[in-house]
């Protein structure tokens, strides 16, 4: 019996199951493993809506580890932020990460975490 590896599954099976992962946790663990799993994670198709933030054990929102945010800073979104409709952002991240770039399609964005008492400040 012949066995399939993850990389043998034709690109469109890999894509969906990539956006079944939490967009930023997936480019830290999935980039630079393989040059077909690159080029599938950099895809527009993976790329328009990002969550970039991690889900906790007991479904509490939480920011990403300081080094995933730089390399999503400095490797990950000046290759695709023309690529971004939408943003699902932890409160504390936007300066690291709305505030970066020009995200020119950018059309939708989620703050969670945000406290009430900011909501001034933000929406000026």
């Amino acid at each position: 019996m012949e066995s399939i590896g993850l990389l043998d599954l034709p690109d469109e099976i890999l894509g969906m199951s990539f956006t079944k992962f939490n967009t930023g946790e997936a480019f830290d663990s999935l980039l630079d493993t393989h040059d077909k799993i690159d080029k599938l994670v950099y895809d527009p198709i993976f790329t328009n809506r990002l969550t970039l933030f991690k889900w906790s054990s007991n479904n509490i929102i939480d920011l990403l580890y300081d080094y995933v945010i730089d390399r999503l800073r400095f490797r990950i979104l000046p290759k695709i932020y023309n690529n971004i409709k939408w943003l699902n952002l932890e409160f504390l991240s936007i300066d690291h990460i709305l505030c970066f770039a020009i995200y020119s399609n950018l059309y939708g964005l989620d703050l969670f975490n945000m406290p009430i008492d900011e909501t001034v400040s933000v929406n000026r």
